[in-house]
């Protein structure tokens, strides 16, 4: 399976990654950038052909589609948020039935 994050701006797509062995972490740079040295912000993994996201710190704020989770699945199109920095997630399920694990878990305040 191969997961697209786009980076998106104001009106325009600024820059795409590349997914494509889970599990995976996604890190951080200072401005809330995706890069392949930096903070440590979430994990995902391939379950099932389901892709699962969870948290890894608090020092930087994460959100999905605007809601602040600590963890859960990210679906196609869903909005994935580092601080101000805005993505969105692209890829084709491969799930064939439903999954038995909760959805989502909202972060400690």
């Amino acid at each position: 399976m191969r997961v697209r994050i786009y980076e998106v701006g104001e009106s325009r797509s600024v820059g795409v990654h590349y997914l494509d062995e889970f599990p995976c972490t996604l890190n951080v740079d200072a401005q809330g950038g995706l890069t392949a040295v930096g903070t440590p912000v979430c994990r995902l993994e391939n379950l099932g052909g389901e892709i699962l996201y969870k948290s890894l710190t608090e020092k930087v704020s994460m959100s999905v589609n605007n809601a602040p989770l600590e963890s859960g699945p990210l679906e196609p199109g869903d909005r994935l948020s580092f601080g101000s920095r805005r993505f969105m997630i692209s890829y084709e399920r491969t799930a064939t039935q439903t999954s038995s694990f909760p959805k989502y878990r909202l972060q400690k305040s």
